[in-house]
Protein backbone atom coordinates (compact mmCIF):
# COMPACT_ATOMS: atom_id res chain seq x y z
CA UNK A 1 0.00 0.00 0.00
CA UNK A 2 1.69 3.27 -1.30
CA UNK A 3 3.12 5.34 2.20
CA UNK A 4 0.85 8.47 1.32
CA UNK A 5 -2.54 6.24 1.53
CA UNK A 6 -1.43 4.76 5.15
CA UNK A 7 -0.92 8.16 6.26
CA UNK A 8 -3.93 9.71 5.36
CA UNK A 9 -5.90 6.74 6.73
CA UNK A 10 -3.82 6.52 9.86
CA UNK A 11 -4.74 10.70 10.55
CA UNK A 12 -8.29 10.08 9.16
CA UNK A 13 -9.05 6.90 12.36
CA UNK A 14 -6.61 9.45 14.46
CA UNK A 15 -9.00 12.01 14.22
CA UNK A 16 -12.28 10.15 14.61
CA UNK A 17 -11.14 8.15 17.06
CA UNK A 18 -10.58 11.56 19.08
CA UNK A 19 -13.87 13.04 18.26
CA UNK A 20 -15.88 9.96 19.55
CA UNK A 21 -13.54 9.89 22.70
CA UNK A 22 -14.49 14.01 23.30
CA UNK A 23 -17.48 13.58 22.67
CA UNK A 24 -17.76 11.20 25.13
CA UNK A 25 -19.34 7.98 22.96
CA UNK A 26 -16.25 5.48 23.26
CA UNK A 27 -13.33 4.88 25.83
CA UNK A 28 -9.82 5.57 24.78
CA UNK A 29 -9.37 2.01 24.60
CA UNK A 30 -12.36 1.57 22.39
CA UNK A 31 -11.40 3.34 19.93
CA UNK A 32 -8.02 2.20 19.69
CA UNK A 33 -10.20 -1.44 18.98
CA UNK A 34 -11.96 0.12 16.62
CA UNK A 35 -9.23 1.74 14.38
CA UNK A 36 -7.05 -1.54 14.39
CA UNK A 37 -10.44 -3.46 13.55
CA UNK A 38 -11.15 -0.80 10.39
CA UNK A 39 -7.18 -1.39 9.60
CA UNK A 40 -7.78 -4.92 9.50
CA UNK A 41 -11.00 -4.86 7.41
CA UNK A 42 -9.06 -2.30 4.86
CA UNK A 43 -6.43 -4.69 4.56
CA UNK A 44 -8.48 -7.30 3.99
CA UNK A 45 -10.36 -6.05 1.53
CA UNK A 46 -7.25 -4.10 -0.38
CA UNK A 47 -6.14 -7.47 -0.48
CA UNK A 48 -8.96 -9.22 -2.11
CA UNK A 49 -9.09 -5.89 -4.61
CA UNK A 50 -5.81 -6.53 -5.64
CA UNK A 51 -5.99 -10.00 -6.23
CA UNK A 52 -8.94 -9.79 -8.16
CA UNK A 53 -7.60 -7.14 -10.21
CA UNK A 54 -4.78 -9.49 -11.41
CA UNK A 55 -5.32 -12.85 -13.25
CA UNK A 56 -4.03 -15.27 -12.16
CA UNK A 57 -0.95 -16.43 -13.42
CA UNK A 58 -0.62 -20.47 -15.78
CA UNK A 59 0.66 -22.63 -13.89
CA UNK A 60 4.25 -23.99 -14.49
CA UNK A 61 5.06 -27.25 -16.44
Amino acid sequence: MNESIKSIVRHGLSFGGGFLVAKGLVTVDQANELAGAVITVLGIAWSVWKNKKTPPAAPAA
